[in-house]
């Protein structure tokens, strides 16, 4: 079932994606674009799941790494962050500052359980790659049965 809810959650996000990307060419092609592209850019989650791992690239434009706060459980993972951008924009005599603050929250249910103090993440040009490694499950063992008479 995990494995169904990642290829759902998966197929949304290409469709919100191609649907952006209508979008965007709409907007270009009747519209005078009066805001910087920078303001209006979302966040894009990809998550992976591999046998022993589950791995979350986040792509969060203007999201500094100083600026977030990964947390994580057993079985949730939150991303949180302040988003602070300016647009500056000259044209002839006069220049045209504009600024803009977004919060950021996002909180996921993993399909498994998360061994937590071994997950780890990085920030490497512009993307956050958490690795969260799965929690191994007990192993079961068999328990001899003594017959009393």
């Amino acid at each position: 079932m995990p494995g169904l809810i990642l290829w759902k959650n998966q197929e949304l996000d290409k469709m919100r994606r191609d649907m952006d990307r209508l979008m965007d060419r709409l907007w270009d092609d009747f519209c005078v674009l009066s805001v910087p592209r920078m303001f209006y850019e979302e966040p894009y989650f990809q998550f992976t799941d591999t046998e022993d791992s589950l791995i979350v690239e986040a792509r969060i434009p203007g999201l500094k790494p100083k600026e977030m706060d990964v947390s994580v459980t057993e079985d949730i993972l939150s991303i949180k962050g302040v988003i602070e951008q300016e647009g500056i924009e000259v044209e002839g005599d006069y220049r045209r500052v504009q600024r803009r603050s977004t919060s950021l929250s996002r909180t996921f249910r993993l399909p498994c359980r998360i061994a937590v103090d071994d997950t780890k993440a990085t920030y490497k040009k512009g993307v956050l790659k958490i690795v969260m490694p799965k929690m191994t499950s007990p192993k079961t063992r068999g328990v001899p049965i003594t017959v009393k008479r």
